[in-house]
């Protein structure tokens, strides 16, 4: 894991990076002040000096917006869902809003443990119907840190392509909570690798009338529901999903 120091760099000098597009291309040419023929006798090709161009990566990038999102906005959203998503305990499964659908917006993390390591984060909309467990919603535009093999740098990345929530079941636990479960099934690419997610995520629903969702799964080799793969080959991994009432 990148030391924190590190990190807050590669964000500094990512912020920097896009303020600076949208000005201050055109200063060299407007400082032409037409010297003659000068130019011509003292041309020493020093046009080129900046070094050559950076290493390409080979990931693909966040817009702007994605970005400046990611790295200003996204913290602050994604704790205030992990804070408040428990607020009453679980909700009892006999209070439940048995007639309604509740849609919940939050975030999907995912982590797989392969070279470079995949931890990405994405918004999320999720729909529940409270007496089936009925489950239909989409995390789309992952983003995440990851570090470039040309250059050993921390690059955001943005990985193409959804992952899809299906099925579902809610029920009464062992003590009268509501436990809940959905099927996830996502495809997603960085530019460099694929990346699939597929299984259950099992979990709880919170408040007094079901004003929050958590649910998670892993795969470490055993007694898991989940199987994560990157380029074809299976990998260790955790999904987990945080959601307050919309």
């Amino acid at each position: 894991m990148k030391h924190p120091v590190v990190r807050s760099l590669a964000i500094s000098a990512l912020i920097l990076a896009l303020s600076a597009c949208g000005g201050g291309g055109g200063t060299s040419a407007a400082q032409d002040t037409g010297g003659g023929d000068d130019s011509d006798d003292d041309d020493t090709g020093g046009g080129d000096t900046g070094g050559g161009d950076p290493p390409t990566s080979p990931f693909t990038r966040p817009t702007e917006a994605q970005a400046l999102y990611f790295v200003t906005q996204m913290p602050a959203e994604f704790q205030g869902v992990k804070d408040n998503y428990n607020n009453g305990g679980f909700t009892p499964f006999t209070d439940l809003p048995a007639a309604t659908t509740v849609t919940y917006e939050g975030f999907m993390e995912l982590a797989f443990f392969t070279t470079p390591n995949a931890n990405i984060t994405s918004q999320t909309s999720v729909s529940v119907n409270m007496q089936t467990g009925a489950t239909n919603g989409t995390a789309s535009e992952f983003m995440g840190w990851v570090i470039n093999p040309a250059t050993g740098l921390e690059e955001l990345a943005v990985y193409e392509g959804d992952v899809v929530m299906s099925g579902g079941n809610i029920f009464a636990g062992s003590i009268g909570q509501t436990q809940y479960n959905m099927q996830v099934n996502g495809a997603l690419d960085n530019g460099e690798q694929n990346f699939t997610v597929d299984g259950q995520l099992d979990g709880l629903i919170y408040g007094p009338a079901a004003e929050g969702v958590y649910v998670a799964g892993s795969d470490f080799g055993t007694n898991s529901n989940l199987d994560f793969t990157v380029d074809g080959q299976g990998v260790s991994g955790t999904a987990a999903l945080w959601g307050l009432e919309d």
